[in-house]
């Protein structure tokens, strides 16, 4: 399997640095370094089954778009939106909810991982039609986990749900599946993605797949030429959740005390 990896923050042998996992924390939620890890066992379980033919496109930004898609696979046997999620604890998903288990029931959470997907799916349908791919088989949609702690009840879910122990089986059926695909499709669509260097979003275009927002995912359009804000604009776009902002207090709140106490230590040699 061919792996197309432009993640942000990850080092060229696949490591990330305490500081860029501090920084992608703060940049896209609490989440993000876990989903990272859950994404690299993922993709090991994955990658026995599939051969060459099939193409992994791993946190690619759709171009003019501005969605960014954790993981796309395009291989022979149709084109795959893979969601990957290190959560655990138990869960349930009926059509296209998403409730977890508390005190004994399931209530609703945020983010939707189940719609999350599906929008995904449906960006990149529309993202690939635009770029003129027509008679391409309907982009499916897929939410795997990793961990062995996680568990999932399933009532007719609207994307498929793949458990940390049926990864491998995962991988086999897509195989076995009918191919849609010639080579040329393939690579047109890995084409369209426009893989060349990938640039750092700023914190106003990013849309990173792992933020914890359940915020609802824009269709692809024409890019529109930049808007200019006002510079007391600058908060309102720095866009932290409340949990972003209190690691940031709590670290402003060392800093000032590790100061304090280098004062004193000075003071009284």
């Amino acid at each position: 399997m061919r792996i197309i990896d432009k993640s942000p923050l990850v080092a060229e042998d696949g490591s990330i640095s305490l500081f860029n996992r501090l920084r992608g924390t703060l940049q896209y939620g609490n989440t993000w370094f876990r989903d990272m890890q859950a994404q690299e066992e993922a993709i090991r379980a994955l990658s026995p089954a599939l051969d060459n033919r099939y193409t992994l496109l791993r946190n690619v930004t759709l171009p003019d778009a501005g969605i960014p898609v954790p993981m796309t696979l395009v291989g022979p046997n149709g084109i795959w939106v893979l969601y990957v999620s290190g959560l655990r604890g138990v869960y349930r998903t009926k059509n296209d909810t998403w409730a977890r288990m508390d005190s004994g029931h399931f209530k609703p959470v945020k983010p939707n991982l189940i719609r999350r997907v599906q929008l995904l799916a449906r960006a990149l349908q529309v993202y690939l039609e635009k770029q003129g791919l027509h008679n391409l088989p309907e982009v499916q949609g897929a939410l795997l986990f990793t961990d062995p702690a996680h568990h999932v009840d399933t009532i007719n879910p609207a994307v498929r749900v793949v458990l940390s122990d049926a990864l491998e089986r995962f991988a086999i059926s897509i195989t076995r599946q009918g191919e849609t695909l010639t080579p040329q499709q393939i690579e047109g669509v890995v084409a369209a993605f426009n893989v060349g260097p990938q640039e750092e979003l700023s914190d106003e275009d990013d849309a990173f797949a792992l933020r914890e927002a359940d915020e609802e995912i824009p269709i692809p359009r024409l890019a529109s030429p930049a808007k200019v804000r006002p510079a007391n604009d600058f908060l309102s776009r720095i866009n932290l959740t409340s949990k972003q902002w209190m690691l940031l207090g709590g670290m402003f709140a060392a800093e000032v005390v590790i100061l304090f106490l280098f004062v004193l230590l000075l003071m009284f040699r």
